[in-house]
């Protein structure tokens, strides 16, 4: 029923106010109502629903507003706010669109993505659930960290210079000599 008062005459009858304040139709009758009540979902409600691999971007009214993780259903309520969605498969490709990054940031936590940047003069090995994918250039990255545990290794690639001073070896007659060592090296490759 809409707002309005109602005369609901009968035994065993109960009402139970819900406010579309709230855009999320939370409560004990949400799964039954979406599994049994197909006129009443349609009528009332926007339903979001996410695979075991797949996430969700809502926004309401135009903006980023929440991240739905994988196998989840949420009832939104319609005309309270105007709900649209996109439907991402996290497991065919665990990069955030750039598009979604500022959004997302802005979710912190709540996003359902790790985020690195990777600054100029650095290249950046991507690692999920342990294992390297692929190298990433300098930039802002986000990842998916809901099917997987993505890590970032920021490596610098410019030239480095290592100096180790003041070790003391001693000869095979038993003089001591002191021996500094100044190296410099780059990273050429950054997945070898």
């Amino acid at each position: 029923m809409g707002p309005g008062e109602r005369w609901i005459f009968g035994r065993g009858v109960e009402l139970r106010p819900h406010s579309v304040g709230d855009p999320i139709f939370v409560g004990e009758w949400a799964e039954y109502i979406a599994n049994h009540q197909p006129e009443t979902v349609a009528r009332y409600f926007t339903v979001i629903e996410t695979s075991d691999a797949q996430v969700a971007v809502v926004h309401l009214d135009g903006r980023l507003a929440r991240i739905i993780a994988p196998s989840n259903r949420v009832l939104y309520w319609k005309g309270a706010v105007n709900v649209t969605f996109e439907i991402v498969e996290v497991r065919a490709e665990p990069g955030v669109p750039a598009r979604l990054l500022p959004g997302l940031v802005r979710l912190s936590r709540e996003s359902g993505a790790t985020f690195a940047a990777i600054e100029e003069g650095k290249r950046g090995l991507l690692y999920l659930d342990g294992r390297l994918t692929r190298e990433r250039e300098p930039g802002t990255y986000g990842f998916w960290n809901t099917i997987a545990m993505p890590r970032i290794e920021v490596l610098e690639t410019r030239r480095q210079a290592v100096e180790v001073s003041g070790q003391e070896i001693p000869t095979q007659d038993k003089v001591a000599v002191r021996v500094n060592i100044s190296a410099v090296f780059e990273i050429a490759d950054a997945n070898r």
